[in-house]
């Protein structure tokens, strides 16, 4: 089974014949489907240290440049310029750092959203489980004030209305039915055949097969997004780096010409060498 199927647009009868609404899934097949697909949980990478995190906002072209211009203040004797450009880069520093930890937390903020337990059909018994040991083709069980653990498409419905304002911002719970195929271009709160992980169930009862798990699923690939924010710079950042490097290439060969000028008009090196800089 392919986590990645539009299962929206997959009709109730192809659907039925991938499970056994009967027994569910058998030990045998959860063991071999959780050694293909892992636990039903959010994965999250090796997270820097603070003080990492602020080192690396001095990977910048125009911050170095800044840093070295603070420098060459210093030892002219402008020391108040070098203290103001220093507090500039620190400030700037600190910003990034919160920024970055806030897409953290962020990031944190959908873990909790969890469902910690889930009821599923197993070898014909209805079991309650904790939900990372939810696997694909799992049949959940859905009723009034649980927690959605997983994506799932619905198999049955009794007046099921499930809140998905997490996922789509819509705070008016919506109606399910799965009895309908819809097109594989649906929005996501228009997919009222489907539930969804982190959602809520505010009203009825839903059986549903499971097809998305852990970063599978819809809320995973939020969790994908936000940790990829963490790491790759936005394209205001790429440009000013950019902008550094030909500053930095610009002020370099000025300095040269500056002093090389000077040299030919036999003004004293050291002189030439302060004005320049």
């Amino acid at each position: 089974m392919s986590q990645h199927r539009l299962w929206h647009s997959v009709s109730l009868e192809e659907t039925m014949r991938e499970t056994n609404l009967k027994t569910g899934l058998t030990s045998q097949q959860v063991a071999k489907q959780r050694e293909i697909f892992g636990e039903n949980k959010l994965q999250e990478g090796k997270k820097p240290g603070l003080f990492r995190l602020f080192l690396q906002q001095f990977n910048n072209s125009m911050i170095i440049i800044l840093m070295i211009a603070s420098v060459i203040s210093y030892f002219l004797g402008e020391r108040t310029d070098a203290m103001i450009i220093m507090a500039i880069v620190i400030s700037n520093a600190i910003i990034g750092v919160v920024q970055e930890n806030r897409a953290e937390k962020a990031l944190a903020a959908l873990k909790e959203m969890a469902a910690p337990l889930a009821k599923v059909l197993r070898n014909g018994r209805e079991i309650i489980i904790p939900s990372s040991e939810v696997v694909p083709m799992d049949i959940l069980i859905l009723e009034a004030g649980d927690r959605v653990a997983a994506d799932v498409r619905l198999l049955k419905t009794s007046s099921c209305q499930i809140q998905e304002s997490s996922l789509t911002g819509e705070s008016v719970p919506v109606d399910k039915s799965e009895v309908l195929m819809l097109p594989a271009n649906s929005a996501l709160g228009d997919r009222i055949n489907m539930a969804y992980a982190s959602s809520n169930v505010t009203y009825g009862r839903a059986l549903g097969l499971v097809v998305g798990t852990g970063m599978h699923t819809e809320v995973g690939k939020i969790a994908t997004m936000l940790s990829m924010t963490t790491n790759d710079k936005t394209p205001l950042q790429k440009k000013l780096d950019q902008l550094g490097k030909v500053l930095g290439i610009g002020a370099l060969l000025a300095v040269i010409l500056i002093f090389i000028i000077g040299i030919m008009n036999q003004k004293p090196v050291l002189d030439m060498f302060l004005l320049s800089v």
